[in-house]
């Protein structure tokens, strides 16, 4: 059996964290999702790779074994990419990145600055669209590297994509806005601690949401019918700015992930809710053109996955 990277990475960090529910939130999937992935890879290989005591999880000999396997593909596969590199196998000295226009000056103020001082020869391309279009862009071959969303209910398997990070999207409102009575302690709701709430509880509001074409639309017009929401009226608005700015005058909620609202001081007539439905935990992913990584390519994913966990790219 040779291991996708998927595999791979799950099987890692399940036996760095020794915890399931510690492992899922390192990969920003649920608990009972990971659970079932490590059962079906016991049941594949034939044999327990973990030993379960009171919440702990311990390698069994076969997952030793399965751990130096794993271990010394990623080296073979460290060292061919290296090779690579020193023959100046890589044809294409241009990076083609897409991205939306949110998540674009992300790109561009933090990942950007530190790849260009790292690989100079590389010239960097920068492509805004909406979700489906860098989708159909990637396919074609035209782009890269794409950074689009996904949702906890999206099937990311099988595909040439790798997990950046995660949080919940939350439904942002002012302090006077009629929701703002579910919020039991609102001195202590923060981006850190939203206030949950039920799905049925956005019936007859306003929310203020992406473009269409965006990923986000999909999932809340998913979450609309699965929950039946009615009488939910839906500004599209392409900035976090105005989003906010609308949210504080009352006029709607704002639907982003909390990772967006880089300065919440600066908004302290905000509230913050959510909800545990799949469809509105978010995920940035970054999805590429082909299935075998440069260690130029690699960099930039690392310098991007540390900007979107709120980290100083490095």
């Amino acid at each position: 059996m040779i291991p996708d990277e998927r595999t791979c990475r799950y099987f890692l960090i399940i036996a760095q964290e020794k915890n399931i529910s510690h492992a899922a939130r390192q990969l920003y999937i649920s608990q009972p999702s990971l659970s079932r992935f490590l059962s079906g890879l016991e049941r594949e290989l034939g044999t327990e790779l973990f030993l379960r005591e009171a919440g702990t999880l311990s390698l069994t000999a076969a997952g030793e074994q399965f751990f130096r396997y794993i271990t010394k593909l990623k080296e073979l596969e460290a060292s061919f990419s290296a090779e690579l590199e020193a023959s100046h196998v890589q044809k294409s000295q241009t990076l083609v990145v897409g991205a939306g226009s949110i998540t674009s000056p992300f790109l561009a103020g933090k990942v950007f600055p530190v790849f260009r001082r790292e690989y100079p020869e590389i010239a960097l391309r920068l492509v805004e669209d909406i979700h489906v279009n860098l989708l159909s862009r990637l396919s074609s071959g035209e782009l890269d590297l794409a950074l689009l969303a996904a949702s906890e209910a999206d099937n990311l398997s099988g595909q040439h994509v790798k997990l950046l990070a995660g949080s919940p999207r939350l439904f942002v409102i002012s302090r006077s806005h009629p929701l703002a009575r579910l919020v039991t302690n609102p001195e202590t709701n923060s981006i850190e601690n939203p206030q949950l709430i039920s799905p049925c509880d956005l019936e007859n509001q306003t929310l203020i949401s992406g473009m269409p074409g965006q990923k986000v639309c999909d999932d809340v017009n998913l979450f609309i019918n699965k929950h039946n929401i009615r009488s939910l009226s839906i500004i599209p608005l392409q900035t976090i700015q105005t989003s906010l700015s609308m949210a504080e005058c009352g006029m709607g909620v704002a639907l982003m992930p909390g990772f967006y609202i880089s300065d919440p001081e600066l908004h302290p007539d905000l509230l913050y809710l959510y909800t545990d439905d799949p469809l509105i935990q978010w995920r940035m992913t970054i999805r590429h053109k082909n299935s075998r990584l440069s260690p130029a390519e690699r960099r930039f994913i690392e310098l991007a996955a540390a900007v979107f966990s709120g980290k100083e790219p490095a």
